[in-house]
């Protein structure tokens, strides 16, 4: 399970990140992050750090990428959103089992 780095750039200046966060879990490239429609804080998804934990919203602080709150969800988030005007978080959830329950299911 590879982990991320995220960060957070000021498009004023590209040559260092303004925060940056290690050691979120992700089992898909295409995991995004997301501003709140207030721009205080970054929404992303992370996996369970081992087989059978379930995975979260991560609602970080944007200026230091300090965790705020998570949320636990019974899958892995890998796209998120968030929508300006009914104020809702809504995200695609990936489940995972592993190869040896899927042969028995079949």
């Amino acid at each position: 399970m590879p982990f991320t780095v995220s960060l957070v750039w000021d498009i004023r200046s590209f040559k260092q990140p303004v925060a940056t966060r290690s050691g979120v879990p992700t089992l898909y490239p295409s995991t995004n992050a997301i501003f709140s429609p207030d721009n205080k804080y970054v929404v992303t998804g992370a996996a369970g750090t081992e087989q059978g934990d379930y995975g979260g919203l991560l609602f970080m602080s944007r200026e230091n990428l300090e965790v705020v709150k998570q949320l636990d969800v019974g899958a892995t988030p890998v796209v998120v959103q968030w929508h300006p005007k009914i104020n809702q978080v809504r995200s695609s959830l990936v489940t995972v089992r592993s190869l040896n329950k899927q042969r028995r299911l079949l």
